[in-house]
């Protein structure tokens, strides 16, 4: 019985020992660099913003983090891929406060692609974007396009802000020039 208690107690305390709170949402340092980072990486974002995955040779890692740590790239017929997500999983914060880094990312995100993408905002009663593409295009006929959403649909999920950045390579645009849907 004494060993256990002893037990009980040990994995008690290292539970507080190394139990981790999470980083306030809007910590992240150097955001700014980053979508800067991200802006002149494209349009093609496997060559400028990746390397080849070491374990898995058909698969490609981003060179840096940002938001929950890990960005995901994915390619699908000439159209690359960005997804940055910034969730209660790994940052703390209320509704008000991802809403609130959400205009912050959007601020900071129009200074460094205002001059070269146009951009739109929708507020809705649960959910906030902004969507920008290339100036002198609409959303749908632009090769560039980047999504920045905040969303508090879910109580059960918690707050989450979503990055996703589309490039379409010029190799694919000229494939679909014929077409009017764009996308």
């Amino acid at each position: 019985m004494k060993r256990i208690t002893i037990l009980f107690t040990c994995l008690l305390l290292s539970s507080f020992l190394f139990a981790q709170n999470n980083p306030k949402i809007g910590t992240e340092k150097g955001v700014r660099e980053k979508l800067i980072r991200i802006k002149n990486a494209l349009p093609d974002i496997k060559k400028n913003l990746t390397r080849k995955n070491e374990m898995w040779t058909d698969e490609y890692d981003v060179k840096f983090d940002m938001g929950n740590g890990i960005i995901l790239f994915d390619e699908d017929d000439g159209e690359q891929s960005l997804n940055i997500r910034y969730t209660t999983s790994y940052f703390s914060g209320t509704a008000a406060d991802f809403q609130n880094y959400y205009k912050t990312l959007t601020a900071t995100a129009k200074e460094v692609f205002g001059k070269t993408y146009d951009y739109d905002s929708t507020n809705e009663e649960k959910k906030w974007s902004t969507s920008f593409f290339e100036k002198g295009k609409d959303i749908f006929k632009s090769r560039i396009r980047i999504y920045i959403t905040c969303s508090w649909m879910f109580e059960s999920l918690g707050p989450d802000i979503a990055i996703e950045v589309y490039s379409r390579l010029k190799e694919a645009s000229k494939k679909e020039e014929g077409d009017e849907g764009g996308y």
